[in-house]
């Protein structure tokens, strides 16, 4: 994965530059270039910050990406700068373009049938927040729309559904992805699965079950809608997947 910028700080020497930091440019020219976005768990943030809620437990923060630390935005900057919460984030987003990442492609197995994409960038703070821009990373009009991993701040992995066929493995295989990446960090986010379809967010949860036939095998409860979209009737279940590993918690 190639990235315009080689190498940013460490989260430790940006944590300990916040307090000593510079005020925010007092004209939007100055700092519309700094304008990011970072990916939050929604209980670990502040309502100061200017936010928004992309669903499923997740928020975007406004920042600016400065030198040495990401400094949030708060609701004063915005006045100042006499700019709307609709227009700066269409500024993150021009952003985030031309950050200039390109997403990589991996296929865990041969003979799965499972095709991943990623930005998996360990120098650069910000290829989770390409998730705002999912709706340019993949072809418009999808049928199922896309499994999506946000493990950390540098990470993003994302599944097109084709169909219900290889949807258990895509599953399986992208939470063992993301949960080493999670527990890796730094910058973590959340280790869970998402669904993503027409802009918006939703939970799929995933479990280790043992059975006394099957084995241990890992329990996908996918959205209703994605179920009704698959033709899934009300019950069915996604295709168990035999378990040789654990499934990160």
């Amino acid at each position: 994965m190639t990235a315009r910028h080689a190498k940013r700080p460490t989260l430790g020497r940006r944590l300990r530059n916040t307090q000593a930091a510079s005020a925010m440019p007092k004209r939007l020219e100055g700092a519309m270039p700094l304008l990011k976005a970072r990916l939050w768990l929604s209980e670990v943030v502040s309502e100061e910050w200017v936010l928004r809620d992309i669903g499923a437990g997740l928020r975007a923060i406004l920042v600016a990406d400065e030198t040495d630390m990401a400094r949030s935005i708060v609701r004063a900057d915005l006045e100042r700068w006499a700019i709307s919460e609709e227009e700066v984030w269409e500024l993150v987003r021009q952003n985030l373009r031309a950050e200039g990442l390109t997403p990589s492609k991996r296929q865990p197995s041969a003979d799965d049938g499972v095709r991943l994409s990623s930005f998996d960038c360990p120098t650069w703070h910000f290829a989770s927040s390409h998730l705002l821009l999912m709706d340019e990373l993949v072809p418009a009009g999808l049928p199922y729309g896309v499994l999506v991993a946000v493990p950390r701040r540098s990470s993003l992995l994302y599944h097109v559904i084709e169909g219900e066929a290889a949807l258990g493995r895509a599953c399986l295989a992208l939470a063992l992805i993301a949960g080493g990446l999670f527990a890796e960090g730094p910058g973590s986010i959340s280790d869970r699965l998402f669904w993503w379809h027409d802009g918006l967010l939703s939970p799929i949860w995933m479990a280790p079950v043992v059975d006394p036939v099957r084995g241990l095998y890992i329990a996908v409860e996918l959205p209703d809608e994605l179920r009704a979209r698959l033709g899934m009737s009300e019950g069915e279940a996604v295709h168990p997947n035999a378990c040789g590993g654990s499934l990160p918690q």
